[in-house]
């Protein structure tokens, strides 16, 4: 059995989007887990064996002002929740993402022979939403969906910050740069470190969900979803490779 550390970053103004989170963990029944809420003061949530608080300072980059919004040094959260961590396996995540009930057992099932493992995550509205997008690759437009078994574009993608699945000491190699903040290609500029060195593999029966609305969940929906369709001459390429490429090897 896997023993897992959930790395929640939270500003202290969400304890009841932490807590859904923390439900839906709980729910999962891990024999061996622990969860970090990194950020502001929480002031509903029950620490216990399990869950822990890493105190921060919000304020910390307020000074800097990115799309109107004072500085929010999520980077820092994030490299913070696995040095607090102890378990092999990290998920890091925001406050605003749940599990879905088998989410434990479909881990299990898929082992964790990987580096980084992409997740199926689905929007507010139960439309695929963020992951497994191609950003670099010529041909592709920027952030395509990917379908989930298409694994030769990984070289070209980015890794989303919002919830990544990582190996502890693997992350600790390739942290989130601390000098950028919300807002200034921090997802990029680590995925452009983290990728050519990492195995990356992607799971899709493990599904998580936000649990909030954002504006673009309709365009993800239909019109990303069209976007891959329509590239899937692409895809069906890559496949016929990688068949090919099985056949002539023997495997």
């Amino acid at each position: 059995m896997t023993d897992i550390s959930f790395c929640i970053t939270t500003s202290g103004t969400n304890d009841q989007g932490v807590q859904e989170v923390i439900d839906s963990i709980v729910a999962l029944k891990i024999p061996t887990y622990e969860i970090i809420i990194v950020g502001g003061a929480t002031t509903t949530i029950e620490l216990n064996n399990h869950i822990k608080h890493v105190p921060f300072d919000e304020n910390a980059k307020a000074h800097i002002t990115i799309y109107g919004h004072p500085g929010r040094w999520t980077t820092r959260k994030k490299n913070l929740g696995v040095e607090n961590s102890q378990y092999e396996v990290c998920v890091i995540m925001h406050d605003y993402i749940k599990f879905y009930p088998n989410w434990y057992a479909e881990f299990e099932k898929y082992g964790t022979h990987w580096d980084v493992c992409v997740h199926q995550c689905l929007n507010y509205i139960g439309a695929r939403s963020d992951g497994w997008r191609v950003h670099f690759f010529p041909g592709l437009p920027f952030a395509c969906m990917v379908p989930y078994d298409v694994h030769e574009l990984v070289p070209f993608m980015a890794i989303q910050g919002n919830y990544a699945v990582v190996k502890r000491e693997h992350f600790l190699k390739y942290p989130f740069d601390e000098n950028r903040l919300w807002g200034q290609e921090e997802e990029m500029e680590w995925s452009r470190r983290l990728v050519p060195n990492s195995y990356v593999r992607c799971n899709p029966n493990c599904i998580v969900q936000y649990t909030r609305p954002r504006e673009w969940d309709q365009r993800h929906a239909t019109d990303d979803v069209a976007q891959m369709n329509a590239h899937m001459n692409v895809f069906d390429a890559l496949r016929a490779y990688r068949i090919s490429n099985i056949r002539l090897n023997g495997e």
